[in-house]
Parts: C-alpha cells; structure tokens; sequence
C-alpha cells in the first residue's frame, strides 16, 4: 500500500509538470500576438485610455485596468471622465478570456453600469476569481449625457497572462 502511495504521488508530480509546462509553452507562443487590438502580454498589469477621435463636447475619455492580484485573481476597474459636470455619466466593465483558438474574446463577467449624477467622473472595481492558463483583459463601455446629448466610446487593457 505504502509503495502505491509513493507511485501515486510521483504520478502526480509528473503531470503538473507535464501541464504546467505546457500552459507557460501556450503564454510565451503567443506573447506580442495583437488579437481585436489587444498585445498578448507577460506583464502582471494592463492599462487602457482612450480618447474621443474628434473630442467631444464634453466627454474626455474613459479607462480600463486589469492586474493579477493573487493566484487566480484578478481585479478590474474603470471610469469616465467628462470636461464637465454632466446630466449622467456611466461606466461599464467587461472581464473578457481570449479563445482557446485566439480567434478572438469572450465575455466571462459584467460590471456596471455604474451611474453617477451631476458629476464629471465615475469609476468601478471588483476582484474576480478566473480559471488558469488563459490571457484576460478589460473592455470599456463609457457613456456621458447631458440635455439628453449622449457621447459614448469603448475602452480594451491588452492582454495578461494568468498562469
């Protein structure tokens, strides 16, 4: 029994080696590949603002963040800013995973929209538990509206690999 025991746990070992060998394989192949205007990154934080094309009468820009905050946790936040006080101004965050294929991203959690009223700024964060062995990143959805005058831009954080 004792012998099983030692062969079971040597079995193991082998297999999370065998894994997680190819999980950091699958994170340096990809590593620089640009997928839906994301950089696949080894960084263990990403960073996103974006600005109005054409500014906007009053909407500033809007970002996103993502970091690794422990094994398997990430923290997303995000805001608006406008160059004013607004009727309202939103927020809202998407935590998206890339395909197993890369062929693009899909969205694994929500947050927001948060709403601030008669303001010029609003922000959201929340830490999420995700799966391994997989790039994440943090979609933007920023929306400011005044005299029912509605301006609105997207936000996306490159990508983090979560080993």
């Amino acid at each position: 029994m004792k012998k099983m025991k030692q062969l079971l746990l040597v079995f193991s070992l082998l297999l999370c080696f065998l894994f997680g060998t190819v999980q950091v394989t699958a994170a340096n192949e990809s590593l620089g590949k640009i997928v839906d205007g994301s950089v696949l990154t080894d960084k263990s934080e990403v960073e996103s603002t974006a600005y109005p094309w054409a500014r906007g009468a009053y909407l500033s820009g809007g970002s996103g963040y993502l970091a690794i905050v422990g094994s398997g946790q990430v923290k997303m936040s995000g805001s608006t800013v406008a160059y004013q006080t607004v009727d309202e101004i939103k927020v809202t965050l998407y935590l998206q995973r890339l395909k197993s294929d890369e062929s693009g991203w899909v969205h694994i959690a929500t947050l927001g929209p948060k709403i601030a009223k008669n303001t010029d700024y609003v922000s959201n964060s929340q830490t999420y538990s995700v799966t391994h062995g997989y790039y994440f990143r943090v979609h933007g959805a920023h929306t400011a509206i005044l005299n029912g005058k509605v301006e609105s831009m997207t936000s996306n954080s490159d990508g983090i690999w979560v080993s």
